[in-house]
């Protein structure tokens, strides 16, 4: 009887201040619960959610492996809202694709994330995640249906433009030239995109137009580098490399041989 009694004071002080936002304040009650025979699954979830605030390593690994007991307790018994169990599968894809690095179980779970009605911030970022990872295998029809949902999901929001590129590169590799130069123009209006103009670039070729090609890779060289998360084994951000490695080519076969030369001598330092 007195266990059952701390346990329900320590679940509701944790609550209130997980309510709160007060997260290390309710760190050390759920973790306390974790002594108790009978653990609810809304306490891992509130754990994992916390641990995350923290943006360091070793509680990010904590509080992806709470995410997975929350997803394995939940397909045995649901009990967690659509929104929660959304968000748990959502941070499990988003850590399988960026730190594990493993595509096909990160598809997984932003399969599973999808299938349930959660809030449109978590629904676009999941579309968009599901749209990347389809053009990366090459399914560019399946993307594009999946960066058009994130755009909807993401219209008026500063995450607009990640939808916009993917629908961009997904309709340039379908060859749909027109309608991938208008989305990549749409970027370049809303933000200094460096890839938007790097494939905005390579419409204007195979338009045969390269002096404006040129000249959109010259302006974006000084545009701001994406944060890319993909890239963490490379000392030097592997985009910026390969605008200098397609100004290379395109002074070549402009017949600028000396400019060429620059700037295949600069992307070889960055690399």
């Amino acid at each position: 009887m007195i266990d059952l009694k701390h346990e329900e004071y320590y679940f509701s002080t944790a609550k209130k201040f997980f309510q709160k936002q007060e997260y290390e304040k309710a760190i050390p009650w759920l973790e306390m619960l974790l002594d108790f025979k009978r653990i609810d699954t809304s306490t891992y979830y509130m754990l994992a959610c916390s641990l995350l605030q923290r943006r360091e390593e070793k509680s990010i690994v904590q509080a992806m492996e709470y995410f997975k007991m929350v997803d394995e307790r939940d397909k045995e018994m649901p009990c967690l809202s659509d929104q929660a169990l959304q968000y748990c599968r959502y941070m499990l894809g988003r850590d399988a694709y960026y730190r594990l690095y493993d595509r096909k179980k990160a598809y997984e779970y932003f399969l599973e994330a999808r299938m349930l009605d959660g809030a449109d911030s978590i629904n676009g970022r999941v579309s968009y995640h599901l749209a990347r990872i389809e053009n990366f295998h090459g399914n560019y029809i399946e993307a594009l249906c999946y960066a058009k949902e994130a755009g909807e999901y993401f219209q008026l929001s500063n995450e607009e433009n990640k939808a916009l590129f993917e629908k961009g590169f997904s309709l340039y590799r379908l060859g749909d030239y027109q309608e991938a130069k208008e989305t990549f123009l749409t970027m370049l209006e809303k933000d200094l995109h460096m890839n938007a103009a790097r494939y905005l670039a390579k419409v204007y070729e195979r338009e045969g137009n390269f002096s404006l090609a040129i000249q959109t890779l010259e302006i974006a060289r000084s545009y701001p580098l994406p944060e890319f998360q993909d890239s963490s084994p490379y000392l030097t951000n592997p985009l910026i490399v390969s605008l200098y490695e397609d100004l290379g080519r395109l002074l070549k076969k402009d017949g600028q041989i000396e400019r060429s030369n620059l700037a295949y001598q600069k992307a070889k330092v960055l690399r």
